[in-house]
């Protein structure tokens, strides 16, 4: 089961992270954004959308490790 949750969570990254920054003009394809989803540890980026991407990512699996200490107000 941790396996399948986990699957799910990245897929729901990945999708989320792709669909959300194209509404914003991103080019990224989804293929894309799953690719440098696997290789997070860049941190100098070629261009805007790649950083864009990276930074969102980054900014979900902030809020999924923490949600639970995150009070809603």
């Amino acid at each position: 089961m941790p396996q399948v949750i986990e699957s799910l969570t990245r897929s729901v990254i990945i999708t989320s992270t792709g669909a959300s920054n194209r509404i914003e003009g991103n080019k990224l394809t989804s293929i894309k954004v799953e690719s440098l989803y696997k290789n997070l540890r860049i941190k100098k980026f070629k261009t805007r959308d790649v950083q864009e991407i990276a930074g969102y990512i980054e900014c979900l699996e902030v809020i999924l490790v923490n949600y639970n200490d995150m009070p809603l107000r």
